[in-house]
């Protein structure tokens, strides 16, 4: 059980998110970029600089995971709840793969929430 939930596995899931958010700012911008349906490019922008910041503060959580800082402990959380709220629309979703991202999405944050509530890891950052 200390091999699957273990701060190793913390550490993983918080830069996995990081990376995630931080690619897909700049795969939407990208995107924008390639349509012609652009109605207002300062939106666009807007989005892409708000996925770039969340990739950065989820990175500076992953720093503060393999540091055992206290002060880490409640974003990774929240972060895990946002992430189960992005990956239930997926999940609802018609489109199978798309579903599937969804359930992997979910099961991503939830081993996260579960390991970090483990008695042993939970009492590394008190």
């Amino acid at each position: 059980m200390d091999k699957l939930f273990n701060l190793k596995i913390l550490s993983f899931i918080s830069l996995l998110e990081a990376i995630c958010f931080s690619f897909f700012g700049i795969w939407t911008f990208w995107q924008g970029l390639a349509s012609d349906n652009i109605e207002r490019m300062s939106t666009l922008i807007t989005e892409v600089i708000v996925y770039l910041i969340l990739g950065l503060l989820i990175f500076l959580t992953f720093l503060g995971i393999n540091k055992k800082k206290r002060i880490a402990f409640s974003p990774f959380v929240l972060t895990q709840l946002f992430v189960i709220i992005i990956g239930w629309p997926l999940f609802e979703d018609d489109n199978k793969v798309t579903q599937v991202s969804g359930i992997f999405v979910m099961f991503i944050a939830l081993l996260g929430l579960i390991t970090i509530f483990v008695p042993k890891n939970r009492s590394q950052f008190l």
